[in-house]
């Protein structure tokens, strides 16, 4: 059964299936970047204009993020992963689930896929920054007898908490997204008779 429901031109193709996505694994990466920056000299060096360095940041940002999404599928962050019932194969349900359709269900299930992404890469590379800052402080403090500034402590409290905050939320989500599945599945497997 072919049915075409979605009509998405290629700029909402490219903002639903790359950058809605995407852009949590490049903020992810940058906001690691920046704690470690944060941790080893107390500032934050961001490229300022259009040149190779912000070409570089950009790339070992998207590539950290990777990493920060898949050490968050390794520990099993989000909790068992499971393909919706009656599938072998995930590409096969999402080949399913455009042809039978619109795109109002569509750009919801993407909105609730933005957002478990964000909150597990984002909540886990700000855990991992707080943990890097920490880690600094101490070493400062055992080496340099330097106590961390009320600035430092509020900024790792303020990491941890986000980050707790953003995995919780993210394992909402992912609970949703399942239970959307399953119900979709469902319903396509009984249109299809």
């Amino acid at each position: 059964m072919t049915n075409d429901t979605t009509d998405f031109s290629w700029v909402e193709h490219f903002y639903s299936l790359f950058l809605s996505r995407d852009i949590c694994i490049l903020f992810g990466g940058g906001l690691l970047i920046c704690a470690v920056e944060f941790a080893m000299w107390e500032k934050i060096f961001l490229p300022k204009e259009l040149s190779l360095e912000l070409i570089g940041f950009l790339l070992v940002s998207y590539f950290l993020g990777l990493a920060i999404s898949e050490l968050g599928d390794w520990f099993n962050i989000l909790g068992e992963m499971k393909l919706p019932e009656g599938y072998q194969s995930f590409f096969l349900f999402i080949q399913d689930m455009t042809e039978n359709y619109n795109d109002n269900v569509l750009n919801r299930y993407e909105r609730y896929i933005f957002v478990m992404n964000a909150g597990k890469i984002v909540g886990l590379s700000s855990l991992f920054g707080a943990v890097v800052i920490i880690m600094f402080a101490l070493i400062r403090f055992i080496f340099n007898t330097k106590i961390p500034t009320v600035e430092y402590i509020l900024l790792v409290f303020s990491l941890l908490i986000y980050g707790a905050f953003m995995i919780f939320d993210s394992r909402k989500s992912y609970k949703i997204i399942r239970e959307t599945q399953d119900s979709l599945a469902i319903e396509i497997k009984s249109k299809l008779g």
